[in-house]
C-alpha cells in the first residue's frame, strides 16, 4: 500500500518536547561479523535509555552516510523515548576509520551494515529491560538502505525484527521480507533515492510495504529547521509538514506494533 501526501496542511510543531534536552547516551561495545569473512569488529553504538521500570520495546538506529548527525537525529530520539522506546544508536563508520561516505557510498557497504543493525539486535535482546520480540528498526537514507537489506529473510528470519522504518531509502528491484512490517517514508522531489524506485518495490510486497510519498519533498526532508544545502550534487531540504506527518505515522506504527 502506498498513499502521497500533499502539501497545505495545517502546521503544528513536529517534534514533540522540542525545548526538553535529551539525556546523555551510554557509550557501549559490542562484537559484528565481517560480511564475506570470518573477522569481527568491535562497534561503538549510543544508548539512549527511556524512563521506563518495566520491560519495553527498543530501536536499532542507523545514521546516513554523513555518520551520526545529532541535529537531523535529536528530535527523532526524543520523540522515541517520549514514546517509551529506548534507542541504540550504531556508529557503523567511525570503528572502520570513516566519519563520511556520501562521496564514496561502498565504502562501507550497506550488506556490511545490516550485520551491524542485527548485532545490534542481539546486544539489545540480552537486556533484561528490553521487552521480549520487540526490537524495532529505523534509518535514514544510507541507513535507510541498510534497513531492507536487514529485512532480507536469510539475515531476519530467525530472529526478526519487529518492524522497521526506513526514510529515504535507495529502494531495491527485490525486497524478500517476509517477517517484518515495513514503513518508508520518503520524498517526491528526491534525486538522490528516486521515490519511483519505492514504489515499484512496494507493489512487489504490499503484504509487508507501506510506503508514504511526500508530494513536495526533497531528500532529507526531516533534516534540521532551516537545512537546505547541496550534497554531493542533491538538495537537501527541510519540509516542516512531510516532518509533521511523518511523526505522526512512525508513532502510530510503533505503537500498533510494539503494544506499549
Amino acid at each position: 500500500m502506498w498513499f502521497r501526501f500533499a502539501s497545505g496542511l495545517l502546521f503544528v510543531a513536529a517534534f514533540s518536547g522540542s525545548a526538553a534536552e535529551i539525556p546523555d547516551p551510554q557509550e557501549v561495545q559490542f562484537v559484528a561479523p565481517v560480511y564475506q569473512s570470518d573477522e569481527t569488529i568491535e562497534l561503538t553504538a549510543y544508548l539512549y535509555r527511556a524512563e521506563e521500570e518495566r520491560p519495553h520495546p527498543a530501536i536499532v538506529d542507523l545514521h546516513g552516510c554523513n555518520g551520526i548527525g545529532m541535529r537531523r537525529s535529536e528530535p527523532w530520539v526524543r520523540n522515541y523515548l517520549d514514546w517509551g522506546f529506548s534507542v541504540l544508536m550504531v556508529d557503523s563508520f567511525t570503528p572502520r576509520g570513516f566519519s563520511s561516505v556520501c562521496a564514496s557510498l561502498f565504502a562501507v557497504p550497506t550488506w556490511q551494515r545490516a550485520l551491524d543493525a542485527h548485532a545490534a539486535k542481539r546486544w539489545l535482546q540480552r537486556q533484561l529491560w528490553v521487552k521480549s520480540g520487540k526490537v524495532f528498526l529505523t534509518g535514514y537514507s544510507h541507513g535507510g538502505t541498510t534497513i531492507l537489506l536487514s529485512l532480507d529473510d536469510e539475515l531476519n528470519g530467525a530472529s526478526p525484527f519487529a518492524g522497521a522504518i526506513a526514510t529515504g531509502p535507495w529502494c531495491l528491484d527485490a525486497l524478500f521480507n517476509s517477517h517484518t512490517d515495513l514503513l518508508i517514508l520518503t520524498g517526491e522531489q528526491d534525486q538522490w533515492t528516486p521515490a519511483l524506485r519505492c514504489q515499484m518495490m512496494s507493489l512487489r510486497r504490499s503484504d509487508r510495504v507501506d510506503l508514504v510519498i511526500y508530494e513536495d519533498a526533497y531528500h532529507g526532508f526531516d533534516e534540521y529547521p532551516g537545512t537546505d544545502v547541496m550534497v554531493q550534487g542533491y538538495r537537501i531540504l527541510h519540509d516542516a509538514e512531510a516532518t509533521q506527518d511523518a511523526v505522526r505515522r512512525a508513532k502510530a506504527f510503533l505503537q500498533s506494533r510494539s503494544g506499549f
